[in-house]
């Protein structure tokens, strides 16, 4: 995925995103955000997640394709505080959560005081143009922790929150066309390939494509069934 985020001025966030109205009103949810899935927790991130994220977001494969240089720890701190500030605000604009095993973890809501098990990836949402309830996703993980549906496990879980909770009407998804493992996740989730911008970005001394995929919420609720 290209983006790395969608609030504040952190270094590498593509973008912009207004949030302003939504089917449950602006953010009138509870604190911290949690998504449960059979093997995962997807949740606000923590002050304490730095050490945990930087392994993931300092590798160079990792971020290979995002609008991001490898991040150092101090980058990674500033990044979760950023994240922790947009969490707090009456008109949250992004929902960037960390991607967590289930496994090991103990309490009856899933999550203990560390906020759930080992930290793989993030998965993230921003909502665009309000008035016409549009949304971004993107998601990352841990090199060692591909090839098991991870993603596509947090990432359906997103949709669900973007198309029930937030009442969004089309969720899209930016992937360069050379990320096939991206791409390959848009795919499984039902996104639709809407076609390929040319050349339509420079990053790290490069022209990049971006391949945009694409989803509504009619056809989220047929793939998710009665």
């Amino acid at each position: 995925m290209k983006l790395r985020a969608l609030f504040g001025t952190i270094a590498g966030t593509r973008g912009d995103a207004s949030l302003q109205c939504c089917r449950i009103g602006p953010c009138a949810m509870s604190l911290p955000l949690v998504l449960q899935t059979p093997r995962l927790l997807l949740r606000d991130l923590l002050a304490g997640d730095a050490d945990a994220l930087n392994v993931i977001e300092g590798d160079a494969e990792v971020t290979r394709y995002m609008s991001c240089d490898p991040q150092t720890p101090e980058q990674t701190r500033e990044y979760i505080a950023g994240a922790i500030l947009e969490q707090a605000k009456a008109d949250r604009k992004t929902f960037d959560l960390a991607i967590v095993l289930r496994e090991g973890v103990s309490g009856a809501d899933g999550v203990d005081e560390r906020g759930g098990g080992e930290l793989i990836g993030r998965c993230g949402l921003g909502i665009q143009r309000p008035e016409h309830r549009e949304a971004t996703i993107w998601y990352l993980l841990h090199p060692q922790r591909q090839g098991r549906g991870y993603i596509t496990e947090a990432a359906s879980a997103m949709l669900d929150f973007a198309f029930g909770t937030m009442g969004v009407h089309r969720v899209f998804a930016d992937c360069d066309p050379r990320n096939t493992a991206s791409c390959r996740v848009a795919s499984r989730l039902g996104m639709r390939l809407e076609g390929q911008l040319r050349e339509n970005y420079s990053l790290k001394g490069e022209w990049c494509s971006s391949n945009i995929y694409g989803i509504l919420e009619s056809e989220w609720a047929m793939r998710k069934g009665p």
